[in-house]
């Protein structure tokens, strides 16, 4: 198994005063990669959680990154995956495994998945050489970190990009992006299917039907029992984009049908993210040009299964059928950057608008109802204090059982962008913030440089991790799996957080254990308030106590 550097891990801020009657607990940690020196390009792009994992006997989960590392020539990216404890936020691998491709060239992780017994997939960019340039690229790992496959796919030997991919539980993937063929090498949107043994299942290209195009490519994938969803962009020519979906049947022969959507004009639309219901109903999330005034706007845009506009989203208020937008408060240039389906089949957006005078944009999240509402109490606006001509902007979106929703993204801190810091935040249902203001979470990281989150995922304890690059300068430290490492400049970086109460934990180190219970029996019977003991809250530390820390014994606790 090729295996790159050590890894370190730092705790960077303490835990929250978080009583049993709270409902917010953090705790942030530093993750790192590699140990080369003078690294440029390290980050972690996807993110994905295997719940079956235990360590130490404790369900907790194993944590799967992909993005890429600077390699051993310090010349160009390498392919980079890492699997963390995801309870004690320490490197199971004691590095990073790395895939550099047959040309040498860069490589970069974009999508990562798992399939039912427990095998990652990641899907990325590969240069191959002179012959084929860009390849897409599709690897399989154990468990433990050995390849078991790798699979290339190359058109016309001509740059080809992956962007987004879906695993199923039999360990089948479906794989998005772009190829580029012909002699005015123009970008095709393209998905393949690749078989659980690593064999190419089929190809397919958008044609948007018989009319030549400049370029399309695909942004974003969804699945139903029957068919794929392609998300991008569709260029039909001259400097407009238009949002681009394909849809493409599974099985048998080559059906695919299509939904272009040009906005208000020739301007600038894009999709970036895409969901479907059960029924069949798809979504499509990302930015469209609006008017001279209020230029790019959120759009969110709702599909019944004919790939028609919805009519559940009647027109209605300047709001065409099918079809919303949103406009920030400076009428400035918004863009949705991701979206997540919530268990009632309604959709939650977020990314960056303009809603402070000076700024280029703001942390704005949007939650709709079945009709296409904007639910009350959103949407929820988040602009850093002191921040005045700074970027807030959100790149990823989680929501869990409970339509709590889980934002991860960064935070400019210099005026010329360079530093920045990784930033998240939980919402509940009505868009208060869990925790209020003071449980935002940034995260600078130890050499206050560009640290940034990209993508984020929660756990069945509705623990969050943000993984994204964090510069370390120049750093030396013990992990809590006791690697010892140095770690220079920008590294794979993933930040770990408790949003919910961790009921009994009485002593508030994110373990309920012997301890805890001793501190009930220690202070049994007394009443006033501030008593570790009284872990409901009540005033008084008695049965009720007791069993709480019984019921949630082992909870929280690494080993």
């Amino acid at each position: 198994m090729p295996l790159l550097g050590l890894v370190a891990v730092f705790l960077t801020c303490s835990v929250a005063n978080a009583q049993p009657n709270q409902d917010y607990a953090f705790r942030a940690y530093s993750h790192q990669g590699t140990t080369l020196a003078l690294a440029k390009h390290k980050e972690g792009r996807a993110i994905v959680i295997d719940p079956s994992g235990s360590v130490g006997g404790n369900n907790v989960g194993f944590v799967y990154v992909t993005g890429r590392v600077y390699n051993l020539n310090q010349t160009r990216d390498d392919i980079g995956l890492v699997k963390l404890n995801g309870c004690a936020m320490c490197n199971l691998w004691d590095g990073v495994v790395t895939y550099d491709g047959p040309g040498n060239g860069d490589d970069v992780g974009n999508a990562i998945g798992l399939d039912g017994e427990g095998n990652i997939y990641v899907a990325g960019t590969s240069y191959g050489g002179q012959s084929t340039a860009n390849d897409m690229v599709v690897l399989k790992y154990d468990a433990d970190g050995d390849l078991i496959w790798s699979y290339r796919y190359d058109r016309d030997g001509k740059d080809d990009h992956a962007a987004a991919m879906i695993v199923t539980s039999s360990g089948v993937c479906y794989v998005v992006g772009y190829t580029t063929t012909g002699e005015t090498s123009h970008k095709d949107m393209t998905a393949i299917k690749v078989n659980a043994n690593g064999t190419l299942g089929w190809a397919r290209h958008a044609t948007f039907g018989t009319t030549p195009t400049l370029d399309d490519w695909a942004n974003c994938v969804a699945l139903s029992d029957t068919h794929l969803y392609v998300g991008g962009v569709h260029r039909p020519g001259g400097t407009a984009q238009d949002i681009g979906l394909m849809k493409i049947k599974l099985d048998g022969p080559d059906d695919i049908a299509y939904y272009v959507f040009d906005g208000n004009g020739s301007g600038i639309d894009v999709a970036n993210a895409i969901a479907v219901t059960g029924a069949n109903e798809v979504y499509l999330a990302g930015k469209s040009y609006y008017n001279s005034t209020r230029k790019e706007d959120y759009v969110a845009i709702k599909l019944n299964s004919s790939l028609q506009l919805s009519s559940t989203w009647p027109s209605g208020g300047g709001q065409p059928q099918g079809v919303r937008y949103y406009n920030g408060d400076q009428d400035g240039d918004d863009e949705i950057l991701a979206m997540a389906l919530d268990s009632g089949g309604n959709i939650v957006a977020t990314g960056r608008a303009v809603e402070t005078s000076g700024d280029p944009g703001d942390i704005t999240t949007v939650r709709y109802t079945a009709g296409g509402d904007v639910v009350s109490g959103w949407p929820h606006k988040w602009d850093r204090s002191g921040s005045a001509d700074r970027l807030e902007e959100a790149r990823s979106i989680v929501v869990d059982s409970e339509k709590n929703v889980y934002v991860g993204g960064l935070s400019v801190v210099s005026s010329d962008g360079s530093v920045r810091d990784m930033v998240s935040f939980k919402l509940k249902p009505n868009g208060s913030l869990v925790g209020g203001a003071s449980n935002i979470q940034i995260y600078d990281g130890p050499a206050e440089g560009n640290d940034y989150g990209n993508a984020i995922a929660v756990d069945n304890l509705q623990r969050a991790y943000l993984t994204g690059s964090i510069d370390m300068g120049e750093t030396s430290s013990t992990d809590a799996c006791g690697n010892d490492a140095d770690e220079y400049g920008p590294q794979i970086g993933t930040v770990s957080f408790f949003t919910a109460p961790l009921f009994g934990d009485a002593n508030e180190d994110d373990c309920v254990d012997d301890t805890d219970q001793a501190i009930v029996l220690e202070e049994w019977g007394q009443q006033g308030s501030g008593l570790a003991g009284d872990v409901n809250g009540d005033g008084i530390v008695d049965d009720t106590d007791l069993a709480i820390v019984l019921t949630n014994f082992g909870k929280g606790c690494c080993s």
